[in-house]
Order: C-alpha cells, then sequence, then structure tokens
C-alpha cells in the first residue's frame, strides 16, 4: 500500500514536471519567434 502511494507521488509529480518543461519551452519558442518576425 505504502509503496503504492510512493509510486503515484513520483508519478504525479513527473508529470509535473513534464508540463511545466513544456510550458517553458513554448514561452522560449514564442519569445525566439517574437524577436524574430
Amino acid at each position: 500500500m505504502l509503496r503504492k502511494l510512493d509510486l503515484g507521488i513520483y508519478y504525479s509529480f513527473k508529470l509535473w514536471h513534464l508540463l511545466l518543461l513544456n510550458i517553458t519551452l513554448c514561452r522560449l519558442v514564442q519569445k525566439l519567434f517574437d524577436s524574430n518576425p
């Protein structure tokens, strides 16, 4: 039970990290396109 809970927390953190990474990449790409019209 405890291991299952730990696994769930681990995966949710991993998903959250990927989401933040995606947002950061999108912002970087937008900045690049904004600076080069």
